[in-house]
């Protein structure tokens, strides 16, 4: 076969050029057209070596009677039931008036090379709609019936046959009173399914027309009696679309009967007629989550807790920890402060704000220089002493400390350094050349170098310093006068104290015993 574009369609066409009627077209074995049908008045396809006519004819009329009024490719017929035959006089039916015509010829080709599928519409819709048309496949009994004999096939054929009428989807036959629109159609495809040619027609019954004669105007040309005009939606597509509606009214809408008709969708319709996949919500629309249902209940629960486990959270449950969860859903390990701190690691209580808790305060010295310093002491109770730790830090001193924490080199002492620090009845103890502590024996006297009978070889007093002396210079005499009250006589002008420095010194009459005083000790330094 051969196929070329879609061709166009061809209206109010005769078939034959040289005939007034189909009889040619007449199989005797396998179908019939019919006698005396009029060739003309047709709609015809064709397409490459395929060719197609579809019609309308009235039944028991005689040529060309038998012809309908046509707009296009509408033809305009009217309601009622025909008689039996042509010679009776009652409508018995059950057929209709009406009877409807389909050809294909394939010239050269074979009907084992192409689909063909007759379409029949039995829903008596003003708008033509192949959803509540039958679609014959006659393919495979014509394969089967013609094989290679044949290249044509033809019907004539009314709805009211119970042969057809039994196709009816809605199962009640064929009403021949219903007015409205009728689509047929004959559709050829490849063997790949791809169609190749689409030829229908529309059959208009409507009241008001007989014998082909226009008893009322169409003012709009739209093949609709004005008598017989309905406003409505004449959209398909569209929630109140009217079957019976013949001139649109703008009305349409696609709301109300609009929804979700994708069945895993939580607003799932099954009663939308026009869906709407915009309008669809799933769980993630609704709940945020893809794991649960349109129920919000979990795809998976491993635990069976009630938390779906894509939302599970482990987490301390314990509301005294630091580390508690209260998002937590599953349990984790728990973490708690120590004693006597917060969970942010500060002390409870810590009256001075030293950083130290009370509770863990250690008194003592925090003098690092101290001899008691306490490295462990937080709180200084000032009890820091730096005399039991203190020593000579000199090497070389006779003195010297290595004991010492603290260096007092003021007290560094050596040869000739005092060191009487023993009761062995010695005084005035130094240190010899040798760092030996040496001392002297007790010499008893007086030791007041004011006193006037002070003893330059007495090194501890016994209390018997005499502060008076006569005029003669006896110590220890009486005064006849002594204004000051210094124990010295008025008329005496000079120290009699022998053992002084300025004894019988007219120039200092108080005596003195520190200038000409100094170490006499054989060895030492000074």
């Amino acid at each position: 076969m051969s196929f070329l574009d879609f061709g166009t369609q061809q209206t109010d066409v005769d078939y034959y050029d040289d005939a007034d009627f189909l009889d040619e077209l007449n199989n005797s074995t396998l179908w019939d057209i019919g006698t005396g049908i009029s060739d003309n008045n047709l709609t015809l396809w064709s397409n490459g070596d395929i060719e197609t006519f579809l019609g309308v004819k009235l039944r028991n009329a005689i040529a060309p009677n038998d012809n309908v009024p046509s707009l296009g490719n509408v033809y305009q017929a009217a309601p009622g039931y025909s008689p039996n035959s042509m010679n009776a006089t009652q409508a018995d039916g059950p057929q209709a008036k009406w009877n409807i015509l389909m050809y294909v010829d394939l010239e050269t080709g074979s009907f084992a090379d192409v689909d063909v599928k007759l379409w029949l519409d039995f829903d008596p819709c003003f708008a033509p709609d192949t959803a509540n048309m039958v679609a014959i496949d006659v393919s495979p009994s014509l394969q089967d019936s013609l094989g290679g004999d044949y290249t044509s096939f033809g019907i004539n054929t009314n709805l009211g046959y119970p042969l057809i009428s039994n196709l009816n989807p809605a199962g009640n036959g064929f009403d021949a009173n219903a007015t409205g629109y009728y689509t047929f159609a004959i559709e050829i495809s490849d063997l790949c399914g791809n169609q190749k040619l689409w030829n229908d027609i529309t059959v208009y019954v409507q009241p008001n027309i007989l014998d082909g004669v226009d008893l009322t105007s169409d003012s709009d040309s739209n093949g609709v009696y004005d008598v017989n005009e309905f406003a409505g939606c004449m959209s398909q597509q569209a929630c109140n679309f009217s079957c019976s509606a013949t001139t649109d009214d703008g009305s349409c809408e696609s709301i109300s009967c609009s929804g979700c008709t994708v069945e895993s969708a939580c607003n799932y319709n099954p009663e939308a007629e026009i869906g709407n996949a915009e309008d669809c919500t799933f769980p993630m629309d609704v709940y945020g989550v893809d794991y649960v249902n349109c129920s919000n209940v979990c795809l998976s629960d491993v635990d069976g807790d009630g938390v779906c486990d894509q939302a599970e959270v482990s987490g301390c449950q314990n509301t005294e920890a630091c580390n508690f969860n209260a998002d937590a859903t599953d349990p984790a390990d728990c973490s708690f402060s120590e004693e006597n701190f917060n969970c942010a690691g500060d002390c409870l209580n810590d009256t001075d704000n030293d950083g130290v808790c009370d509770e863990l305060e250690i008194a003592g010295c925090t003098e690092s220089f101290a001899c008691n310093y306490n490295s462990n002491a937080t709180n200084d109770d000032a009890s820091c002493e730096t005399t039991s730790c203190a020593g000579c830090g000199i090497v070389p001193a006779c003195n010297y400390d290595p004991q010492a924490t603290i260096s007092n080199n003021d007290i560094c002492k050596g040869p000739g350094g005092d060191c009487d620090d023993e009761d062995d009845g010695t005084i005035n103890d130094v240190y010899t050349s040798d760092c030996d502590c040496v001392g002297q024996l007790v010499v008893l006297g007086c030791t007041e170098p004011s006193a006037c009978n002070f003893s330059i070889l007495a090194n501890e007093d016994d209390e018997s310093c005499l502060f008076n002396a006569d005029a003669l210079g006896v110590c220890g005499g009486s005064c006849t006068s002594d204004a000051d009250g210094d124990g010295i006589c008025d008329d005496v002008d000079n120290c009699w104290n022998q053992l002084t420095c300025n004894f019988n010194d007219p120039q200092n009459a108080e005596c003195e015993s520190i200038t000409c005083a100094g170490c006499k000790l054989d060895g030492a330094c000074n």
